[in-house]
C-alpha cells in the first residue's frame, strides 16, 4: 500500500515582479509512488530538486501543477503526520538537548509527564543519555544530528523525511549514523524519505534507489535495492552483489551528470 503519491507534480520559483520578474522550475512532472514503511533514497546531482520535492511533500510549498496525497489525502500544508530533519541540523541554541526534543511535543499540546517520558525515550533511542542538559554548542556535529533526529521522531510521524542528513559530517562519524538510523528504522517501521548525492549511502540504506535528472528535476529511474535486512554492516559495500548494483546506478548518474 501507498503512503505517499505524488502525481505529475511539478514546482516553478518565480523572482522579482512584472517585466523584471525570472522564474525557475526545479521539478518537472514528477510522479512517484512511497510504500508504507518504505526506506526510499533519492539521489541526484546537486540542484537537481531533490529538497524542492522534499518540501512538497511536507506541504512547505505548493506544487505548481499536479498533487500529492499522502495516505489518499491531498497536502494542503505541514502536519504531525510528516516530520523533517534538515541537513543544517537547525536546533535552537538556547535550548538544551531536552528542550530541543520536546519542541514538537510542546507545539503538538502533549500533556507535561507524556512529554518528559516521550522526549526521554527518544533520547535514549538515538544515544545521548547523559547529554539532556547539552546545549547545542557542547555537543558535536554527530551528536547535535542525533538531537534533530530524536526531535523528529518524538512527534511520532508516520513519514520521516530526511535532507541530506549526513552531509556535512566526516566519514566515520557519517556511517556510524547509517547504521543507527536503519537500527531505529527496524524498530519504528516509519516510511523514510531519504535525499542524499552519495551513491554508496544511498545503495546502503535504501530499499529503493529514485534517481533524479538536472534541473529541472524528472525522476528518471527507480532502482530496487535487493540486499538483506537487516543491513550486515558497512562491509557490505564490498560484496559483489553491492558492486554491482551501485554499477548500473553509475551508469545512469554518469549520464546525468554530464547534463549539469
Amino acid at each position: 500500500m501507498s503512503i505517499v503519491e505524488i502525481k505529475n507534480v511539478s514546482h516553478t520559483f518565480s523572482k522579482g515582479t512584472g517585466s523584471e520578474m525570472t522564474k525557475t522550475q526545479a521539478v518537472c512532472n514528477a510522479n512517484l509512488e512511497v510504500k508504507r514503511d518504505e526506506f526510499l533514497v533519492m539521489l541526484g546531482p546537486s540542484g537537481c530538486g531533490k529538497t524542492t520535492l522534499l518540501r512538497l511533500i511536507d506541504g512547505l510549498i505548493k506544487p505548481t501543477e499536479g498533487e500529492i496525497l499522502v495516505e489518499g489525502k491531498p497536502v494542503t500544508g505541514p502536519g504531525f503526520d510528516r516530520a523533517v530533519v534538515f541537513q543544517s541540523i537547525n536546533l535552537l541554541p538556547w535550548r538544551t538537548t531536552f528542550d530541543n526534543v520536546v519542541l514538537g511535543l510542546e507545539i503538538k499540546g502533549t500533556p507535561n509527564e507524556e512529554m518528559r517520558s516521550t522526549a526521554q525515550k527518544y533520547i535514549d533511542m538515538v544515544g545521548l543519555s547523559g547529554f539532556e542538559n547539552h546545549y547545542p554548542h557542547e555537543l558535536s556535529g554527530g551528536m547535535q544530528q542525533r538531537v534533530g533526529i530524536a526531535r523528529a521522531l518524538s512527534v511520532n510521524p508516520k513519514i520521516l523525511l530526511m535532507d541530506e542528513p549526513f552531509g556535512y559530517l566526516d566519514a566515520l562519524t557519517r556511517m556510524s549514523l547509517q547504521m543507527e538510523l536503519l537500527d531505529i528504522w527496524s524498530k519504528q517501521k516509519k516510511t523514510i524519505i531519504f535525499i542524499t548525492h552519495d551513491l554508496d549511502e544511498s545503495i546502503f540504506l535504501g530499499d529503493r534507489v529514485v534517481l533524479m535528472s538536472c534541473r529541472p528535476g524528472r525522476i528518471t529511474d527507480t532502482f530496487p535495492i535487493d540486499l538483506p535486512r537487516p543491513r550486515p554492516g558497512h562491509d557490505i559495500r564490498n560484496t559483489a552483489q553491492f558492486q554491482s548494483i551501485r554499477a548500473k546506478i553509475w551508469d545512469k548518474l554518469k549520464e546525468e551528470l554530464q547534463n549539469v
